[in-house]
């Protein structure tokens, strides 16, 4: 949902309206504004909106506190569906990335729309080599995830994900390096990523067969689990993402013990009572770190990691919500998933 003739119309009006009009009649312009806004955005992922809503908050400050409150609540929890959406540091990335008018960023919708199949799994296999954390933020810059936010981290529905420790706090430096890389993948996966798979979409089913015979030509995925995960990619190219990805993850979990198995390390730990457990989350992803160099490394660790994507975890867990499943992160997991498929192609 992007911003009609006759939104910004009215919008300038109610801002002339409240700058030109006196003392009296301001607070009934303003309420007038703030609710305008709230009616328009309520049901809005797309960053474009941050700025009206940033607008509207400045706006209501001069209202009575019994209005000023209630309408603070409302465009609060309308500014914190976007960034689940859409992640951290939008506000500063959106005129390079999203907007329509921005030349750089329509060139790349334009480029993909003329891909051919091939061109276009290569792109989804090659794009998380191209991700850079640290371009994608001003440098020490503060959040206004975190401004909003503070330290508590929340999911669509207001439950708790995680609360990370204040910045200086022992341990707290890689916790927050996670974090932020949740936020800007998710970004990335919104803006770079789904383009890819919606271009795919266009392709017959029979043509996507293409896709089959990289991951058959991949020793990544284990011999036995290729035609599921084939066939989970598929379902989430044709399909809803919810389903196709609750099986990727747990599928990419087992191809890395499988790595992990390859290269000569252990991926099971022995019980007191002698029995053979399966390393799983963090302790999987910590192991995989001695064989994966370190971008690759730290890439698995965010996939299981709570203070990160952890896509694995809130989905075997059932805290994920098939809407949410359309998130930048999921679309950015796919990604993933394919970066490692296509760096361990046997030629």
């Amino acid at each position: 949902m992007q911003e009609s003739s006759e939104f910004k119309t009215k919008e300038l009006c109610y801002r002339l309206l409240i700058k030109c009009s006196n003392d009296e009649e301001n607070k009934g312009y303003r309420t007038d504004y703030v609710v305008f806004i709230i009616n328009q955005t309520k049901n809005a992922v797309e960053p474009v909106w941050l700025d009206y809503i940033q607008e509207a908050l400045e706006i209501v400050q001069k209202l009575p506190s019994t209005e000023k409150s209630k309408y603070i609540v409302q465009l609060n929890d309308i500014y914190q569906n976007i960034w689940q959406h859409i992640g951290q540091n939008m506000h500063e990335n959106k005129h390079e990335l999203t907007l329509s008018d921005n030349k750089q960023y329509d060139n790349y919708l334009s480029g993909i729309k003329k891909f051919s199949l091939v061109e276009t799994i290569v792109s989804l296999c090659q794009c998380i080599d191209s991700f850079n954390p640290d371009e994608w933020r001003a440098a020490g810059e503060k959040s206004v995830f975190n401004e909003v936010f503070n330290l508590n981290v929340l999911d669509g529905k207001n439950r708790m994900l995680y609360e990370l420790p204040p910045r200086g706090e022992k341990n707290s430096d890689f916790k927050w390096k996670l974090h932020e890389f949740r936020l800007q993948i998710s970004i990335f996966g919104a803006v770079i990523v789904k383009p890819l798979i919606d271009h795919l979409r266009h392709f017959e089913t029979d043509e996507l067969n293409e896709l089959k015979e990289l991951i058959n030509a991949s020793d990544f995925v284990p011999t036995t689990r290729k035609e599921v995960v084939f066939e989970a990619f598929l379902h989430s190219i044709k399909d809803s993402m919810y389903m196709p990805i609750t099986t990727l993850t747990g599928q990419f979990e087992e191809a890395i013990r499988q790595y992990i198995h390859r290269k000569g390390g252990i991926y099971f730990k022995i019980k007191k009572d002698g029995s053979r457990t399966e390393l799983i989350g963090n302790s999987l992803a910590d192991e995989s770190c001695k064989y994966l160099n370190e971008k690759d490394g730290f890439l698995v660790k965010s996939l299981f990691s709570k203070y990160s994507i952890n896509v694995r975890n809130l989905l075997a867990h059932g805290d994920t919500e098939p809407e949410e499943a359309e998130r930048g992160e999921y679309y950015a997991f796919l990604a993933i998933f394919l970066h490692f498929i296509y760096s361990e192609l046997i030629y």
